[in-house]
């Protein structure tokens, strides 16, 4: 995708994300606000064991 296709700016993420404080604090809270959107985006897959172990076995063994 070039930068002409894009719908809205690349901007426009940062405008509406929340203004953290470029501290300690206001880092660890960037990084666990990011890391709350991203919990459980796989919880529904049914074509992936849910175990991680077993997850990583298979992903490897396709290397093989």
């Amino acid at each position: 995708m070039t930068t002409t296709q894009r719908k809205t700016s690349p901007t426009t993420a940062v405008k509406s994300a929340p203004n953290y404080p470029d501290t300690p604090e206001g880092r660890r809270a960037r990084r666990a606000a990011a890391l709350a959107k991203a919990a459980g985006i796989w919880k529904d897959r049914t074509d992936i064991p849910k175990d991680g172990l077993e997850y990583q076995r298979m992903m490897r063994e396709e290397w093989r």
